[in-house]
């Protein structure tokens, strides 16, 4: 027997690091899969990787105060060729994903040690190895690199050993450019080149003197005013940076928000949320005005003004004040020329104000505010940039939305001619007429009303939240859908009005909420990856979904109740490899517009933001648990 790890260094102090552990297992896991597709890799995550994850139990992964360690073996009938390879795919996922995994620590208390150049470490390890893997019969096999390797070259496979000369022609060409080069030409390796754009041959990674040099060549010449400060210059590259980027600070002190080590290029991200908290300090406010913060969340905060320093942060990008006591507009939110997207709701404001305030702000994409009164005002529909607007209440005519670029709606009464919109997302009651959209991915309908029979031609549509219906059709099967939520008083009663469910065969995400029986038979749902489920009552496992240990791509499963049900025997039901986690909330606290978001979106996107901002881990939870996993790059393509 033996074995390999990796250690995941952390900041101390933080909280709960076994739950940290299995989330980031769970990102990085995710990554392997969405990047390992070929037939060879495929072999490694059935007969190692579904084994692997119980090591979460067995020892081998574990944490401890400034890390988390994750241990590879080679015992209980598995092998070095599949050790090795996951171990080599783990390291080269974490560097892909650090600002993901970052962020998962950072809702732990803690953050991911300092490390270097990200990019260049990634370089090295997609460039020359000593160790290089590539097919063989259908499984991954590996030998040391070596410039002229001999016939007895050693190849280790699966369960066996042999030499680079007892290879058939074709396989031992393939092997034989990948020793000599030292290019390893798994699937994971190939894809992140692209992805990167990391270049393989004569070169290798730049060393420090050709970094510095590059540097200095990209220096802007004569009459370009170079940063004064640290923080200037991270502001200026986040203009091109992405949001997910960004450094992630939950509850900051002064202190954390000064350290330059903590603040990547990207800027900023703050989340004040105000529950059992107090409020931020004006310490840390005084500190906001002078970092590039681009996403800030005061949801719960209290104020009867919006603070100097928040109107002082131009990078702003994202702000969310939900549920702040604004009894006034804040009209001098129009400073803030980099808004893209802001969250108004909770707060008793004018809707007239609200709307001059969204016309000041030529860049605002989405706005969260629901309480426009009786009747929205049409000078919304000037606003030629919003793309998501939330007309749930009396809304009066609304013609107006017609010529704006929506892509997601939330309205409770009937509305214009919606097949004018590019809509992505669609929350309505069932009082509100709904024609064929082909082009929505997301439908959300509340009401005790049956599923309207449109939904039928909907054949783009990919995910559907229905609350309240007493039961679901049996076209329900003939739906493309990767996620269904399912919730409210018809489910309640139990499922029998939701066997429909058990033929939506190409699920990947299923959510159900109800009262005390969950009792579906899922086992003709092979392609299910995610099952959430809260039953408020839930005593025993003969009440929980079944047939979980007939689905191959399970690998996780939440549960949420308040009765006697024992987690343990809810593992007991599910599939080597599967995570199996207690989450009282979960998509039960989210809003469908956030269930949307958690679903489809990624953090590069600032509705994201609101979202988290304003449901906070429970958002987050959902996002990592129904996040769909990257696609491959299409050959010829940029990703």
């Amino acid at each position: 027997m033996g074995g390999a790890a990796i250690t995941l260094k952390l900041e101390p102090g933080g909280r709960d690091l076994e739950r940290l552990q299995r989330r980031v297992w769970n990102i990085l896991y995710r990554r392997v899969l969405a990047l390992a597709t070929s037939k060879a890799s495929r072999r490694v995550d059935f007969e190692y990787l579904h084994v692997c994850v119980d090591e979460l139990e067995g020892g081998s992964f574990f944490a401890r105060g400034d890390s988390l360690v994750f241990g590879f073996g080679d015992g209980a009938g598995l092998c070095y060729a599949e050790m090795y390879a996951t171990l080599h795919w783990t390291k080269l996922v974490l560097l892909d994903a650090w600002k993901t995994v970052d962020l998962a620590a950072r809702d732990h208390g803690t953050a991911l040690a300092p490390a270097g150049d990200l990019g260049a470490e990634l370089g090295r390890l997609l460039g020359r190895s000593e160790r290089v893997f590539f097919p063989v019969g259908g499984a991954l096999a590996y030998a040391a690199a070596a410039s002229e390797p001999a016939a007895a070259h050693p190849v280790e496979l699966s369960a066996t050993s042999t030499t680079l000369g007892a290879l058939a022609p074709r396989e031992r060409a393939v092997a034989e450019r990948a020793i000599r080069s030292g290019i390893c030409s798994c699937d994971v390796c190939t894809k992140l080149r692209k992805r990167h754009h990391v270049e393989v041959g004569a070169a290798e990674p730049p060393g420090p003197e050709e970094r510095k040099r590059a540097a200095k060549a990209a220096t802007p010449k004569r009459g370009a005013r170079a940063s004064s400060t640290a923080h200037a210059g991270a502001s200026a590259a986040a203009v091109t940076a992405s949001l997910a980027d960004v450094a992630f600070f939950d509850h900051p002190s002064p202190k954390e928000l000064t350290a330059p080590a903590r603040l990547g290029p990207a800027g900023a991200a703050v989340d004040w949320r105000v529950e059992h908290s107090e409020k931020a300090s004006r310490a840390v406010l005084d500190k906001l005005a002078a970092l590039p913060v681009r996403a800030l969340g005061l949801t719960g905060h209290g104020m009867k003004a919006v603070p100097d320093a928040v109107l002082a942060s131009s990078a702003l990008e994202a702000l969310g004040l939900h549920k702040v006591s604004l009894k006034e507009c804040p009209m001098e939110l129009a400073r803030l020329t980099s808004l893209r997207a802001l969250d108004l709701s909770w707060n008793k404001l004018d809707p007239a104000e609200v709307a001059e305030l969204v016309l000041s702000l030529p860049s605002l994409e989405v706005i969260d505010f629901d309480d426009w009164g009786r009747a929205t005002p049409p000078s919304l529909g000037r606003h030629r940039a919003l793309r998501h607007l939330n007309l749930w209440r009396e809304c009066g005519a609304t013609p107006f939305i017609e010529a704006m670029p929506l892509e997601s709606l939330i309205a409770s009464e009937p509305l214009a001619d919606l097949r004018a919109l590019p809509l992505r997302f669609l929350h309505v009651t069932t009082d509100v007429p709904l024609p064929p959209l082909p082009k929505l991915e997301m439908l959300a309908v509340a009401g005790d009303g049956a599923l309207p029979e449109s939904v039928r031609a909907m054949k783009g549509l990919r995910a559907l939240y229905v609350d309240g219906a007493a039961e679901l059709p049996p076209w329900l099967a003939e739906l493309p859908l990767e996620m269904l939520v399912v919730r409210g008083d018809g489910l309640d009663g139990g499922v029998s009005g939701f066997r429909a469910i058990e033929r939506v065969t190409s699920l990947r995400a299923l959510s159900v909420i109800g009262e005390r029986d969950l009792s579906l038979d899922l086992k003709r749902l092979s392609s299910l990856e995610v099952l959430l489920a809260h039953g408020e009552k839930l005593d025993d496992v003969a009440s929980f979904p079944r047939g979980l240990q007939e689905l191959p791509r399970l690998r996780a499963v939440r549960v949420g109740t308040f009765g006697k049900l024992r987690l343990g025997d809810v593992e007991r039901c599910v599939p080597s490899g599967c995570s199996v986690l207690s989450e009282v909330n979960g998509v039960r606290v989210l809003e469908p517009v956030d269930v949307f978001r958690a679903w489809a979106l990624t953090a590069s996107a600032p509705e994201w933001w609101l979202s988290r901002f304003r449901k906070g881990a429970s958002f987050v939870d959902v996002a990592l648990a129904l996040a769909p996993p990257a696609p491959s790059p299409r050959r010829g393509s940029r990703p």
